[in-house]
């Protein structure tokens, strides 16, 4: 058996930075910073971009792991929000569909 794992933003799905706006503004909420204004999403999880984020602006692990559920749920929120505010700002990458399909209809590859 075969996994197979994507990053979802700018890999299947392109929200024109909405992910981005959405967990600054979730940092700027819990924490009161949003940490390095240049440092590089892509390729990590939501909890991992966080840690970093506070790591960055100066945070101690120990006052950011009790926060980091606030900031997932504020985040969530925030995405949702801007996603339904302004739908067609995400799209499906192109391919994406096809991948997929592709990949499911094999036996041994769980997505």
């Amino acid at each position: 058996m075969k996994l197979v794992l994507f990053d979802i933003d700018g890999t299947l799905l392109w929200t024109d930075g909405a992910g981005r706006r959405s967990m600054e503004g979730a940092l700027q909420e819990v924490f009161g910073s949003i940490g390095d204004s240049s440092y590089r999403y892509d390729g990590k999880t939501d909890r991992q971009i966080a840690r970093e984020q506070m790591r960055a602006a100066g945070f101690e692990d120990a006052h950011i792991e009790p926060r980091i559920n606030d900031v997932l749920h504020a985040y969530l929120t925030r995405l949702t929000a801007e996603l339904e505010r302004d739908s067609a700002a995400a799209k499906i990458c192109t391919g994406v569909p096809s991948l997929l399909d592709a990949l499911e209809a094999h036996e041994r590859v769980t997505l």
